[in-house]
């Protein structure tokens, strides 16, 4: 097996035993917290994301960086003082935003939040709590960043996986048997991220090339990488508020219940965006070294067969949350309000993440040339059309409204980036195959998941509905494959692939 293919395996064990666990103890969450609670945990996710505005372009230029230098000749110091350099500047930061969200506190706890019944002293102390949390968590992109680039996917996973665990098990624990509180919940992710953030960065210490010497606070070993940082600033802060610009809005116009709600959906919709990540997690840092390299044979067949295994995995996935979201809210939260009120907001952000996703391999080419142009023009379009939208939407109609804007920005990205992206960087690649291998198998997937939704309409049985989400989501994986000759392709060859593996190993293969 590649290192590309153990990394894509390593990464997508890693992505969905984490997300299995976020998906399991979030109904308990709510259960023992109550809705309007989890809407802070919520709150909590969304100045996270928002924050990581200032990494300044830092953890993508780490990875694309130390990628690059894996396809040259190496030099140990170079790279430790690189690593060392922004580590210096990346704590400075986080305990910089740590400081501003705990100062923030008193304003947002009284005039933030939208009729509460939880004390807005509780409230400026949940996010006193969530200031601490920020900053033990921020420095982990950085390290993470560093251990993608190395291509160290395995190891990366397993310390993921290790605390995502310890963050659910050990919040269990504390909010069923020592304080049911969004305080004592927040104090306990807190600790976890904090341990989470030493084993990261321990493992990317040990696996930079050794030296003779200490690493050094240099800005001359970081200054050549100035322009391809500063582009990706741009793009992270545009991206950053378009990702959530919905939830900052929504939190400001509407109760902090039906918040949790919002939340709860995006649990669901966005999370759809977990079986993208490793894909990007695994394939950016070999684009990197196929352009450092000059192989542009070897990257185009890659870059086709990324958007293969993108459509493969995310697309039969989304159409079925589409169609049956009230059945999966249900089914996962056993609560019937939050299924009525979250499956059309979970439907339109499933529609949007989807879309958003499959933009992740064209995204990951232009940074592995260091094309950093496009994606800022177009996130700046994008910008001018959706923050008066949602602002305007909103207050009129609700968290269904804000919803409804994700889907349609970025399908005006997919329509806008790709030819472009094709054209300057892929030429050959055009509108044929765009319609061929992409377009017509989605639409193939999408037809098969609405036929089954009305042939199985009117199963209430809960071991039904679980079978015919199960019996859907097979239909629109086998027409999405049927109607992609690449797709048919690369299946047939993977399959064969672990038929020699297997004859390979047996016993009688050898004697």
């Amino acid at each position: 097996m590649t290192r590309l293919r153990k990394n894509i395996v390593a990464n997508f064990a890693g992505q969905g035993a984490a997300t299995l666990i976020q998906l399991a103890i979030t109904p308990v969450y709510i259960r023992w917290l109550g809705i309007e609670a989890y809407g802070l945990v919520g709150f909590q996710i969304a100045l996270q994301v928002v924050s990581q505005a200032l990494d300044f372009g830092i953890s993508p230029t780490v990875n694309r960086e130390l990628a690059r230098q894996s396809a040259l000749p190496p030099d140990a110091d170079a790279s430790r003082d690189f690593i060392r350099t922004l580590e210096f500047g990346y704590w400075l930061i986080g305990a910089a935003i740590g400081l501003s969200v705990y100062m923030a506190a008193p304003y947002l706890s009284a005039h933030w939040f939208q009729r509460s019944s939880l004390p807005a002293a509780a409230i400026e102390r949940a996010i006193r709590i969530m200031a601490i949390l920020i900053a033990a968590q921020w420095p982990l992109t950085l390290y993470q960043a560093g251990l993608l680039g190395l291509q160290r996917h395995r190891s990366l996973n397993v310390a993921r996986v290790a605390a995502t665990a310890a963050a659910a098990v050990g919040g269990y624990i504390v909010v069923s048997r020592v304080s049911p509180t969004v305080t004592a919940f927040f104090w306990w992710q807190s600790a976890v991220n904090l341990a989470h953030v030493g084993l990261v960065a321990a493992l990317l210490w040990h696996s930079l090339p050794a030296s003779s010497r200490a690493p050094r606070v240099r800005l001359d070993a970081v200054r050549h990488t100035r322009h391809f940082a500063a582009g990706m600033t741009v793009i992270m802060v545009t991206a950053i508020v378009l990702a959530q610009l919905d939830r900052i809005v929504v939190s400001r116009f509407v109760s902090l219940e039906q918040f949790g709600y919002f939340v709860v959906a995006g649990t669901v919709g966005y999370g759809l965006s977990a079986l993208v990540r490793p894909v990007f997690m695994s394939i950016f840092p070999k684009f990197s070294a196929l352009a450092a390299s000059g192989d542009e044979r070897a990257l185009r067949r890659l870059y086709e067969q990324a958007w293969q295994l993108t459509m493969l995995v995310i697309v039969p996935a989304a159409v079925v949350i589409v169609a049956f979201s009230g059945e999966v809210l249900f089914l996962w939260t056993s609560d019937a309000t939050v299924a009525r009120v979250g499956a059309p907001i979970t439907a339109f952000l499933a529609i949007g993440t989807a879309l958003n996703g499959l933009m992740n391999v064209p995204y990951a080419l232009q940074l592995a040339h260091g094309w950093t142009r496009l994606a800022v023009k177009v996130n700046f379009l994008l910008l001018l059309l959706a923050v008066p939208a949602i602002v305007v939407v909103t207050p009129r109609y609700g968290t269904l409204g804000a919803a409804m804007i994700w889907p349609a920005i970025n399908l005006v990205f997919m329509l806008v980036a790709v030819p472009i992206t094709h054209r300057r960087l892929l030429r050959g690649t055009g509108l044929h195959w765009f319609i061929y291998s992409v377009v017509l198998p989605i639409a193939a997937a999408v037809l098969v998941t609405m036929l089954t939704r009305m042939a199985m309409n009117g199963v209430t049985n809960r071991t039904w509905i679980i079978a015919r989400i199960v019996f859907a989501w097979f239909s629109a994986g086998m027409a999405l494959i049927l109607s992609s000759a690449g797709l048919r392709r690369d299946v047939k060859m993977g399959i064969l692939a672990i038929y020699h593996s297997a004859c390979a190993r047996s016993p009688e293969s050898r004697a």
